[in-house]
């Protein structure tokens, strides 16, 4: 079986524009005659009769075409090649958000379909429109932008803080509206298209400086103005989470100069992460980058901010999991050392009731600051 990736399609153009893209590469499948509508990359890039015959037809049965089937591309190849992965699209959901707004999400085999991709802009170059996907077991990600029939893509690793995009889909409610604007909202800056690796599909970059790929806060910022709240606040404190578990490691706390490249309105996220020392262990920043997601999504969904069972259950999974009791132990003393946190690890089962408590609290402690309004220029 192979690794899936989780892609996402969002475009806009005139209304009959999308519809004729719909017409055309949204529809039932010859091999999946019972199944509701889908993308088809067959219906955007056909595979020759010949190759797909091949595949079923051994050569023995066809002594007289034998050779001349032979002479093809093997029908992997040639889907590798074409599509960018062995099979046709699969668990399609998608859906017009307005005459002139079609969303989709879908899986694909071993990658991004970036070749069959890059041939729907050339075909419809009155369309513009994102592309986001990504495998997180195999630690990638891509995000692509087209309009006036150019293609262009950059890579990089697996980035949660982005990863909803492409989740986000799957049901076109608010948040799924809402975030396919926000990712059409990039294709609005003419400066991407300018370069000479605007024509056709782009070589993947995996330098995160790349133009494209630093578009994904543009995005990021633009979902929280739309959704409005205290979103903006919290994706800004996730986003400072993430960077300070990327630049941390096992070994020593990096110095606040050093991650604090950032805007000046920053700093009192990095203060209150480094100086009250929950940045401290791997096992306090894992359990940041948690919480900081929970919080978000409270509020991306208009959710209470408590903590509930659920929540609760994943913490515990994702740490105790993760980590080991001698790690425990050593978290435990080192957290033990804070002014007003006591840990009792004298067993298994006081440990996870103190670690429980020490995160309700931390919970809290992050939702105080957060609500506080002097702390961002937001």
């Amino acid at each position: 079986m192979p690794n899936y990736a989780f892609n996402r399609l969002t475009l806009t153009g005139p209304a009959d524009e999308v519809a004729r893209f719909v017409r055309e590469c949204v529809r039932i499948r010859e091999d999946q005659p019972n199944d509701p509508p889908s993308l088809d990359l067959n219906a955007i890039v056909p595979m020759p009769s010949e190759i797909l015959e091949s595949r079923h037809t051994p050569a023995v049965v066809m002594p007289e075409t034998g050779s001349a089937v032979a002479s093809l591309p093997d029908w992997l190849v040639w889907r590798s090649f074409n599509w960018g992965t062995k099979w046709n699209t699969c668990a399609f959901y998608g859906g017009m958000i307005s005459d002139t707004i079609y969303d989709c999400q879908f899986d694909t085999a071993w990658a991004c379909p970036e070749p069959a991709l890059s041939a729907l802009a050339a075909r419809y170059p009155r369309l513009r429109g994102t592309v986001v996907a990504h495998d997180e077991s195999s630690d990638w990600s891509v995000i692509a932008v087209f309009r006036d029939g150019r293609y262009l893509t950059a890579t990089g690793g697996f980035d949660p803080r982005f990863a909803y995009f492409a989740y986000a889909g799957h049901n076109l409610d608010r948040v799924g509206v809402l975030s396919a604007k926000a990712l059409i909202y990039i294709t609005d800056d003419p400066e991407l298209f300018r370069s000479p690796r605007s024509s056709g599909l782009s070589t993947a970059s995996t330098d995160t400086l790349d133009p494209l790929w630093t578009r994904r806060e543009l995005a990021i910022e633009e979902f929280g103005r739309l959704v409005g709240g205290n979103l903006q606040r919290r994706l800004q404190f996730e986003r400072i989470v993430f960077d300070l578990h990327n630049h941390i490691d096992d070994r020593h706390r990096t110095k606040m100069a050093e991650v604090a490249e950032y805007s000046h309105h920053f700093a009192a996220d990095i203060r209150f992460l480094i100086n009250h020392q929950h940045t401290q262990t791997p096992i306090d920043i894992k359990l940041m980058t948690i919480l900081s997601t929970i919080i978000r999504k409270a509020c991306m969904y208009g959710h209470d901010d408590k903590l509930d069972e659920d929540h609760l259950l994943l913490i515990e999974e994702e740490i105790f999991d993760a980590f080991t009791r001698d790690d425990l132990n050593g978290w435990a003393a080192v957290t033990t050392c804070r002014l007003g946190v006591t840990i009792d690890r004298r067993r298994d089962d006081t440990l996870r009731e103190s670690f429980l408590s020490h995160t309700e609290r931390l919970h809290n402690d992050i939702i105080d600051h957060l609500r506080d309004e002097h702390v961002s220029d937001y």
